[in-house]
């Protein structure tokens, strides 16, 4: 999904500009939007891969929404990472998608430049269902992983519990 975000109109930075001007800006978002859209599609044809792609227009909120519904028919949702000075879109986008869709999802930090990798992967565990969840749907990635560390946050009551070491033996 590409999203074409639209400007936000109404006791912002755009008050007093004339109706030519926004759309002008829409017309650019769009264009780039659907840039990105095909530099997908093409790069997604080259390794063979089946996907399914649209641009959408909407305001960075009702984005962050969209994404996290249409990824619950999804098997697996890839979100790049924001720059660290870059606009709020991507991270509200990440934090809808994870916590609204119930299904796996990818985030790709900015400076990845290259492939993915699994010679180090890290799993954070707490015992819970959500834990559970989550390493039952990362499984793909883990099976390729060379080295699994599974990290634990632990609570001053619990310390003669080793609460990592039966899902670090099941793996």
């Amino acid at each position: 999904i590409s999203f074409a975000y639209e400007p936000p109109v109404g006791g912002s930075v755009f008050d007093g500009l004339t109706p030519s001007i926004i759309d002008a800006w829409r017309a650019e978002r769009m264009d780039a939007a659907e840039q990105a859209r095909g530099a997908f599609e093409q790069n997604a044809r080259r390794a063979g891969l089946q996907t399914d792609t649209r641009v959408i227009a909407a305001s960075t909120a009702g984005a962050a929404d969209i994404i996290s519904t249409i990824a619950r028919s999804y098997d697996l949702s890839i979100l790049p990472q924001s720059e660290p000075d870059d606009d709020v879109s991507d991270t509200l986008a990440i934090e809808a998608t994870l916590f609204g869709s119930g299904r796996p999802v990818l985030v790709v930090p900015y400076i990845q430049k290259a492939a993915i990798k699994l010679d180090r992967v890290i799993v954070c565990w707490d015992g819970s269902r959500n834990a559970a969840r989550a390493v039952g749907d990362s499984m793909p990635f883990l099976k390729r992983a060379k080295t699994i560390d599974v990290v634990t946050v632990e609570h001053k009551e619990s310390r003669k519990e080793l609460r990592g070491a039966q899902i670090a033996e099941h793996l």
